[in-house]
């Protein structure tokens, strides 16, 4: 350093010590420190406004997200409550995914859709006697109704629950009567019993058809059936949903009912067409289409792994890339392995300690090629059918093998 540059270098370390002063000690009496104050406050008065400007957005995100997510909580919530809500009003219900049962929301009790059920001989146009309800019965049973077995006949009382039910779907308006007959099959203390559902009709409530059929007058009566079955019924169902229950509330109860639907992948159709089509994308539509997402979503995972290879390489994945139906033909085997060695050549890192690893790929790769050339080389049917039956291990036990190379290698690397 000459001279001259020595002292410009000290009269500029002279000049830092006094702007060093008067920012420190002078203050604003400092000409130069007012004019920079002035420029700071400007500055600072800009950043203030921004930092406000910055928290009433915050804010009115904040509100936003707020809103939003109640919002979202209301629809979701708000299509199980319709749904509730038409629970409560209807008892009866068909299913689409199963339409030869009806449920009744009251007992839980499945009962056959006389819509598709035999409920009478020589197409629903005479009655049955006591034999041929135990015949009849006993088929039902041995080949179930829409998957449901342990069909029985209703108790008298169990009947009466449904018949004197208006709205139950058989009933024919202010009569009692199902299918325009008052007479219908009952089990009375293990005897299968005809029950007379309008009382007007006779004096007699129950016949005894197991002693022949009952006459009345110039009647001679079978009766009809209609079978039902305690297979989806919970325990305590009756009581938890009973209006005398307090310890459940009446969401709870009416939840009780919604479960069984949604538990055993059932369909149903409500009075309320909107409660329907809810019911059907929240509980049908959804759950398939997560199953879907989720499958995707492993697919995506196990080819995801193979982007680079690592100890936790799961053959599977590979096996899953490469495999198109490679032990049923030599040529999409020779394919699947010099896919699979080619793609793990590619993937393994430029590393020395690799080059054990390297060369044995190379080596299934070339023998996959060398069964290429054979089969492209091939003259004669007998060849093809000698190359076919040539012994080569499977392709996926060759994934799994190869899979268990590398990780066997990239850990003892990792150690």
């Amino acid at each position: 350093m000459n001279e001259l540059q020595n002292l410009l270098s000290q009269k500029e370390n002279l000049l830092e010590q006094l702007r060093q002063i008067a920012e420190s000690c002078e203050g604003a009496d400092n000409p130069a420190n007012a004019e920079k104050i002035a420029e700071l406050n400007e500055k600072l008065s800009s950043l203030t406004a921004q930092k406000t400007n910055l928290e009433n957005k915050i804010e009115l995100l904040s509100l936003g997200i707020s809103g939003a997510s109640e919002k979202v909580r209301r629809l979701a919530q708000s299509g199980v409550d319709k749904i509730l809500a038409a629970i409560k009003n209807q008892r009866w219900y068909f299913f689409k995914n199963h339409p030869k049962i009806i449920f009744d929301r009251d007992t839980a009790y499945l009962w056959a859709n006389l819509q598709y059920f035999p409920y009478g001989k020589n197409g629903n146009s005479e009655e049955y006697n006591a034999k041929e309800i135990r015949a009849l019965l006993t088929s039902v049973n041995a080949s179930g109704i829409d998957g449901y077995r342990d069909w029985k006949i209703p108790t008298p009382f169990e009947l009466s629950r449904v018949v004197e039910d208006k709205a139950c779907p058989y009933r024919e308006a202010a009569l009692w009567k199902m299918m325009k007959s008052a007479f219908w099959c009952v089990n009375a203390n293990g005897s299968y019993r005809g029950k007379v559902l309008e009382p007007t009709l006779v004096s007699h409530t129950v016949l005894d058809l197991n002693h022949g059929a009952y006459v009345y007058g110039n009647w001679n009566y079978n009766v009809f059936v209609l079978p039902c079955t305690a297979a989806l019924v919970p325990a305590e169902y009756e009581n938890n949903i009973s209006a005398l229950n307090t310890v459940y509330t009446e969401n709870e109860k009416l939840a009780m009912t919604l479960s069984i639907f949604v538990n055993h992948g059932l369909e149903p159709v409500f009075n309320d067409e909107a409660a329907s089509e809810l019911y059907h994308q929240i509980f049908i539509v959804k759950p398939e289409l997560q199953e879907k997402l989720s499958a995707l979503q492993l697919k995506i995972d196990e080819l995801g792994a193979l982007e680079k290879l690592s100890p936790n390489l799961d053959w599977r994945a590979l096996k899953l890339k490469f495999d198109d139906g490679a032990d049923s033909s030599p040529m999409r085997y020779a394919a699947a392995v010099r896919g699979l060695t080619e793609f793990l050549l590619e993937k393994l890192e430029p590393d020395e300690k690799l080059s054990a690893l390297r060369a044995e790929l190379e080596t299934f790769r070339a023998e996959a090629v060398s069964l290429q050339e054979k089969i492209l080389a091939a003259k004669t049917l007998q060849e093809l059918a000698e190359i076919k039956a040539a012994p080569r291990p499977p392709f996926e036990f060759v994934a799994e093998a190869l899979a268990g190379k590398i990780r066997a290698t990239l850990l003892e690397m990792e150690e």
